[in-house]
């Protein structure tokens, strides 16, 4: 079944020289519940589609637009994507760190903990949490 949700993305990157950079994202967006978890599908203020599957002890977020990529966030695990872009392709991996969510019948959450390599070099360490509340469920994700 799909219905619609409030969502709050709260995002915090540190770099290598150790500046810190944090960022908060409300929009809408769909919550289908499957038997094994759970897919959340919303446009960033770009316009890109964004989907996001969690199952099992496993976050994939897949974003579709002019800039592409796959990445998939599992605890312990490191994952390489190219990340999409009308120039070409770069290469970039992942190390998880963490990987968690939750979710009831109000709504739920994912946690994601990682540093992010790009070209082979690291990025950044970030810090990832997506709430999502049903519409008229209450002003969590709202505010």
């Amino acid at each position: 079944m799909e219905r619609r949700v409030w969502i709050t993305i709260e995002d915090a990157q540190t770099d290598a020289e150790g500046e810190q950079r944090h960022g908060t994202v409300k929009t809408q967006g769909t919550l289908t519940e499957t038997p094994d978890g759970r897919t959340l599908v919303y446009e960033d203020d770009d316009g890109t589609r964004v989907r996001v599957q969690a199952t099992g002890e496993t976050v994939r977020v897949t974003r579709r637009g002019e800039m592409a990529m796959d990445m998939l966030f599992r605890a312990g695990e490191n994952h390489a994507f190219d990340y999409e872009t009308p120039h070409g392709a770069l290469p970039m991996h992942i190390e998880t760190d963490d990987a968690r969510w939750r979710a009831d019948e109000r709504g739920g959450e994912i946690s994601l903990r990682y540093a992010l390599h790009v070209g082979g070099q690291f990025a950044t360490r970030n810090a990832l949490d997506l709430r999502w509340c049903a519409e008229g469920e209450g002003a969590d994700a709202r505010q």
